[in-house]
């Protein structure tokens, strides 16, 4: 009987362990927060942005985002938080590869579908992102038509805290930022 009992409580911590090893999921806390909308100024629009945040890992080009949310900002609600539970990336099953994720903040202007404006951003992700970081506004209409993206950053999972963008031209300006906190 008593070699019973060990045996079940050695098959106990046994499962208990290779349970925790096994585990691999990872939590990241998205805070987007704004000082300055992007639809504010003009009389004739709504004064919200109706925005569409979507989160990809980068690791795996046309892959489609992990996590999308769709929100609005008004006079009112200029912050937001998001708690994303990530159990499955394809990044776990490779050694010694810090993974990297990309977050596109999109200002929805027109009545496409989140999944009409996901499809460019899926497929040219690094395109997107370099015309983003060098603020060429008139070249990302030919992926994004009427849409604005307001924020684009890639980063490394576990070193990175934050990104924002700021923007003024003739008839408006916006500025958004984006806090993370990523615990494994």
């Amino acid at each position: 009987m008593k070699n019973l009992l060990v045996f079940i409580f050695l098959l106990f911590l046994g499962s208990s362990l290779f349970a925790q090893e096994g585990n691999d999921s990872v939590h990241l806390r998205l805070t987007i927060s704004s000082t300055d909308l992007s639809e504010d100024m003009s009389q004739l629009s709504s004064g919200n942005d109706e925005l569409i945040l979507l989160v990809y890992e980068s690791s795996f080009a046309g892959a489609r985002p992990v996590f999308t949310q769709e929100f609005i900002f008004d006079k009112k609600v200029k912050k937001k938080t998001f708690e994303i539970n990530y159990t499955d990336f394809k990044w776990k099953t490779r050694a010694n590869v810090e993974p990297t994720v990309s977050i596109y903040l999109v200002e929805r202007d027109s009545k496409n579908s989140i999944e009409r404006i996901e499809a460019p951003i899926t497929v040219y992700q690094n395109e997107i992102l370099e015309l983003f970081k060098t603020k060429k506004t008139v070249e990302l209409e030919k992926y994004l038509g009427d849409e604005d993206l307001l924020l684009a950053c890639k980063f490394r999972l576990y070193n990175h805290n934050s990104c924002k963008n700021s923007y003024i031209n003739n008839l408006d300006s916006y500025s958004y930022k984006v806090a993370f906190e990523t615990k494994k």
